[in-house]
Order: structure tokens, then C-alpha cells, then sequence
């Protein structure tokens, strides 16, 4: 009997589930006051789901980001960061590279109604009226952007199997999965709140933090601007030096007075070329044509006195000529 009753209890807590889960906020912008939040955290051993809401109200009411993305990983369980910790690679990149984050490693189990509520805050505090449903095996449901808009997101991912390599696999697909919607926000700046709103299975978890190298890492629990190569501060530049002086009037009459004093020796030499300009393209060449026209198209007639000469001088060529040509032959 006394080893039914231990199976039967083994088997009971194998088919337990889960009333807590663990819970990730972070957010690339720095978020003032929410690190405080941290000896709260660590000084329970459980979060209740209300204070929960309160924190993640607060990170998010800050409305310092382009996209707010809320993630349900059904089935996550706090001793997954240290088991699959190879597997979580990008989510544990982009905590990194936040300027405000926290973890907690056991939050009483949310809800659906969590999780719209939440997204229902944030759309009224940040005014943000575009939300993006995608289920987490499936890219093809990621709406693509074609503006600057801030934007919700959800994403929902299947349960964890209970099996150890289908598990590091699935952890591993949905890591790289989440790198690839993250990638097509426009910016960097976003809030994530990451967690499981559907228990899994209740196992003997493990003593192990979070990620431990990244929340406990002094800049962690510090509030300290990590991206502030974005921000809008003034720029230095160097002075403008323009190649010319700035004309004082903006528009520039030939006509002005001060303009003419200034530039009278330039306009007269100006109009001086255009007057001599002219004067070859028309005056010259009209002469010549007049001349061409006036020409004789015959040679002059001859005086009465040279007419009679030539007439004088072709007779005694004549007969000069017929003296020349032989007689007839007499018989």
C-alpha cells in the first residue's frame, strides 16, 4: 500500500500544473523609477499577479518606445533560462542591450485578461491605435510596416513540449522566431514583456537566476541610459563659412541706384561690346549687300570715237585677209 501511495502522489505532482511562471520586462529606452522595483521582487517568493500589473503598468505608461510587444510562451517554466540557456540567444541579446530590465522568477499565473488589459493600457496612455496579432510558428502573420506608427504586438506561441530535445528545439525555433519580428520594427526602441499565461507541467525547479550574468550585472541595477546615441541632443557642427557674402536684398535689380554706382565701369563696357556686337551683325554686312546690288551685270558701252576704231581695224583685216588668198588659174 505504502508504495501505491507514493506512486499515486508521484504521478499527481507529474500531472500538476503550474501556478506561477516567470516573467521578463525590459525596455531599450531607460525607464526612471522601475529598477526600485527590484528589492520588492527579490524580497518575495512569489509576486502576486496585482503587483505584477502594477510594475508592468508603470514600465509601460512610460511611452518612450515605437513598439510595445507582449509575448506568450505557454508552458514556460524559470529553470528553461539555465537548461536551454544556448537556445534563448536572442532574447537574451536584445535584454542586454536594454537600458531598463527585470526578471521575475515566480509570478502568480496570468491571465488572458492580463494580457488585454495591459495591451489596453498601454493603447490609451501612449495613444497607439495599430495592433499585430501573430502566432508564433507562423511568419507569414506578421503585418510589415509602411510607416513610423507606434504599434502593439502580440505574439503567441504553442506550448512547450514535455520532452527535453523536442523542447530545445521548440525554444530554439521561437527564439530565432522572435529575432525575426523584432527585426522588422523600424526601431530599436521597444518594451517587451515576456511570459506564460497557460501552466505547464509542475516540476522541482532549480535554485538558478535568470540569465544572472545580465540582471545582476551592475549596469542592471543602475539607472543608466545605455542607448543614448539616439537621442535627440544638439549636434555640434562646424560654423558656416559661404564661399560668397550674402546679398542684403534678395532680389537684385539691374536698375538700382547703389548697384549702378557700384558696377558703372562693368555695365559700360558691358553695353559698349553689345552696342559693337550689333553694329557688325547688322550695319556692315547691309553696305556690302548694297554694293553687290548696284554692280553692272554687263560691261560699260564704248564711246562713239573707240567704236569707230574697231570697226577701222576690223575692215583692214579684212582685205588683208582676201589679199592674202590665192587667184584663179587662167587658161
Amino acid at each position: 500500500m505504502l508504495i501505491v501511495s507514493v506512486l499515486l502522489n508521484l504521478l499527481g505532482f507529474a500531472l500538476a500544473k503550474q501556478a506561477t511562471v516567470p516573467a521578463i520586462l525590459f525596455s531599450y529606452k531607460l525607464s526612471p523609477g522601475i529598477i526600485g522595483y527590484r528589492e520588492e521582487i527579490d524580497a518575495v517568493e512569489s509576486l502576486s499577479l496585482e503587483r505584477f500589473s502594477v510594475i508592468s503598468k508603470e514600465l509601460l505608461g512610460q511611452c518612450n518606445s515605437d513598439a510595445y510587444v507582449f509575448i506568450n510562451q505557454p508552458g514556460l517554466r524559470k529553470q528553461d533560462f539555465s537548461t536551454y540557456k544556448k537556445e534563448f540567444i536572442s532574447l537574451q541579446r536584445y535584454i542586454y542591450s536594454a537600458s531598463t530590465a527585470l526578471d521575475f522568477e515566480s509570478v502568480q499565473l496570468p491571465s488572458n485578461d492580463t494580457f488585454n488589459q495591459l495591451i489596453n493600457y498601454v493603447n490609451g496612455e501612449c495613444k497607439i491605435d495599430k495592433f499585430i496579432s501573430v502566432e508564433g510558428n507562423k511568419t507569414n502573420g506578421f503585418e510589415e510596416y509602411i510607416d513610423t506608427a507606434k504599434r502593439v504586438i502580440r505574439i503567441d506561441y504553442p506550448i512547450l513540449p514535455e520532452h527535453p530535445e523536442l523542447r530545445r528545439k521548440a525554444i530554439s525555433d521561437f527564439d530565432k522566431f522572435l529575432r525575426t519580428v523584432l527585426a522588422q520594427v523600424p526601431s530599436p526602441a521597444q518594451t517587451i514583456v515576456y511570459t506564460a499565461i497557460e501552466p505547464g507541467n509542475l516540476v522541482v525547479d532549480d535554485s538558478t537566476p535568470i540569465f544572472p550574468e545580465i540582471f545582476r550585472d551592475s549596469s542592471m541595477m543602475q539607472e543608466i541610459e545605455k542607448n543614448d546615441h539616439d537621442l535627440r541632443a544638439p549636434r555640434n557642427f562646424n560654423p558656416p563659412r559661404p564661399k560668397f557674402a550674402k546679398a542684403e536684398a534678395p532680389y537684385l535689380s539691374v536698375f538700382d541706384s547703389q548697384f549702378i554706382a557700384e558696377n558703372y565701369d562693368l555695365l559700360k563696357l558691358i553695353f559698349t561690346s553689345l552696342f559693337g556686337f550689333l553694329l557688325l551683325q547688322f550695319v556692315i554686312p547691309r553696305k556690302e549687300t548694297i554694293k553687290t546690288r548696284a554692280r553692272p551685270s554687263s560691261k560699260p558701252d564704248k564711246s562713239p570715237a573707240e567704236l569707230k576704231q574697231d570697226k577701222r581695224l576690223a575692215n583692214s583685216a579684212g582685205s588683208t585677209h582676201n589679199e592674202d588668198k590665192p587667184g584663179k588659174l587662167e587658161h
